[in-house]
């Protein structure tokens, strides 16, 4: 879900799958309809604000996170423009941007995710497009979260963002370090790393996050090559989702 430029290059092996597939399945749709769908359920109600729900010392803390992403060579007061525009959002929504903030530099330069892109090379190519989950599918696993428990994800990303790190890379890059090296073992485990500090949400997140979704997408997975069995495809998904015991790859191997 990452603009990585390593990201991006995709393997010659990766490129022959997706280009000889019939057809191409992402986590939920990425085309414009969908992606602006999802704009209006990852808002805050009406007369509710982020600073409000997080209070003044966190939004101080984002605001922050964001100027430092943005650089030295940003406009003056860019960090409080986007950081007003983030007070709109649920607090869960705003996480997943503080995930990507570091890549900013590639967002503005105009790289996509890698599942953006790989939908994007299906959709030129007129392959069949598909997907996994709908968009309220995955929206409501971040819904089933309180707003206090949202609140404790927002903060948590914050506290990895700002801790230093061995060698100084930051939470996001050591796990895109075991992707790119395709360790399927140690993906899992740094992830867990970076939960919050309370285990019974930390439970809860991985159960909704991870274990539920896994059992739901291998179902569809099976379905949709049940249906098409002539058909080849090409799945394209988190990298967490195929690892571990729950993971995509032993339950279709089951």
């Amino acid at each position: 879900h990452v603009p990585d430029t390593r990201v991006l290059e995709l393997p010659e092996v990766v490129r022959r799958a997706l280009d000889t597939s019939e057809i191409f399945a992402g986590e939920i749709p990425l085309d414009a309809a969908t992606q602006a769908s999802l704009l209006g359920k990852i808002m805050l109600p009406p007369g509710q604000d982020l600073r409000k729900l997080v209070g003044e010392e966190v939004f101080k803390r984002l605001t922050g996170a964001i100027g430092k992403a943005l650089g030295s060579s940003a406009p003056p007061g860019m960090a409080e423009i986007l950081s007003t525009t983030l007070a709109t959002m649920k607090p869960w929504a705003v996480m997943s941007q503080v995930e990507l903030l570091e890549f900013l530099p590639d967002i503005a330069a105009g790289r996509q995710p890698l599942d953006a892109m790989l939908y994007g090379i299906a959709e030129k190519a007129g392959k069949q497009l598909g997907a996994l989950e709908t968009v309220d599918e995955q929206v409501g696993v971040f819904e089933g979260f309180t707003n206090q428990e949202q609140v404790l994800m927002l903060v948590d990303s914050l506290d990895e963002l700002e801790k230093a790190v061995p060698g100084g890379r930051s939470p996001t890059q050591r796990l895109i370090d075991l992707y790119l090296a395709g360790d399927l073992n140690q993906l899992p485990a740094e992830a867990h790393k970076q939960t919050t500090g309370d285990p019974t949400l930390n439970k809860k997140i991985i159960a909704r996050i991870i274990d539920d979704r896994n059992l739901k997408m291998t179902a569809k997975i099976a379905e949709l090559c049940a249906k098409q069995p002539a058909k080849s495809y090409f799945f394209a998904v988190g990298a967490l989702h195929y690892a571990g015991e729950t993971g995509i790859l032993n339950q279709l191997a089951r």
